[in-house]
This record gives structure tokens, C-alpha cells and sequence, in this order.
């Protein structure tokens, strides 16, 4: 039987998910988490749950795409916010990852995001930041960033 190499295995692990690095946060993202703490935190002072951080994700969701403002967001409503003109450079790429995002969203293929969707979505990142895994996300916690390299 062969054996593997510490080395490989590292180089096959990095290339099957790529890695990730926690970024320091910045005053930047102290302020933000402060407003979305102070906004959401409803339940526990300076902390917010996934629930809190899901409404929080859905609010700006909403707030950007839902044009009609019927609680949903349909495909043409995502798709058109920020369509570049029928000509522009790019166009068919833009339409292509729009429409990606959309059946990400909509797993369900109902035709439409609504908030559940969005908080599903939501809820990956909120785990990742959760990093004493407590189900609340402190200040410190809200305010780290993460970079991901995808190598192909």
C-alpha cells in the first residue's frame, strides 16, 4: 500500500476547497457591528442570534431588491436592479451569474426569494463568525472578516 505525504495531502486538501484566512477587523466593521448589534440585538444586549442576523440579512435584501415590496423577490426583480445596458461589454456573463444566484436562493423553485430563503442563506456565515460556536454573535465576533481563495 502507498502511503501519502503529509505534503500532498495538504496540496490535495487545498486544491479540492482552496483555504481561508480570518482577516483583523477594523474600525469599519466595529461601526457596522455596532449599528447591526444595537438594530437587531433584541433578545440578549450586544449580542445578535442567527435569527436577528437572518432578519438583518433579509432587511437589506429586501431593501435592495424587492422593487414592488411584496415580501418577495422574483427573478426579474434581482436581475434588473443593476442590468447593464442590452449591448454593454459583460452583459451575458451578468445575466448568467444573476440567474445562478437566483436558483442558489430559490432552492426550493418556487419563482420567487422570500425571507426564509435568505436566512438559510444567511445562517453558513453566522456559524463561521460564532467562533466559541455559543449560538450569539458578540461584537468581536460580528466584526471579523474572511478572505477565501478558490484555487482551480
Amino acid at each position: 500500500m502507498r502511503r501519502i505525504t503529509p505534503w500532498l495531502a495538504i496540496g490535495a486538501t487545498l486544491l479540492a476547497g482552496g483555504c481561508e484566512t480570518v482577516l483583523p477587523a477594523t474600525a469599519g466593521s466595529y461601526a457596522e457591528c455596532d449599528r447591526v448589534i444595537a438594530a437587531y440585538g433584541k433578545q440578549r444586549p450586544g449580542f445578535v442570534d442567527v435569527e436577528e442576523w437572518g432578519q438583518r440579512s433579509w432587511d437589506s435584501f429586501r431593501g435592495a431588491y424587492d422593487a414592488n415590496g411584496d415580501g418577495k423577490v422574483d427573478r426579474a426583480e434581482l436581475i434588473g436592479k443593476f442590468q447593464p445596458p442590452l449591448n454593454a461589454p459583460g452583459r451575458a456573463m451578468y445575466d448568467r451569474e444573476q440567474a445562478r444566484n437566483f436558483r442558489r436562493l430559490d432552492r426550493a423553485n418556487k419563482g420567487f426569494i422570500d425571507r426564509a430563503d435568505v436566512i438559510r442563506d444567511a445562517t453558513p456565515g453566522f456559524r463561521w463568525q460564532d467562533r466559541n460556536h455559543d449560538g450569539w454573535l458578540s461584537r468581536e465576533e460580528c466584526a471579523l472578516r474572511r478572505r477565501t481563495y478558490e484555487l482551480i
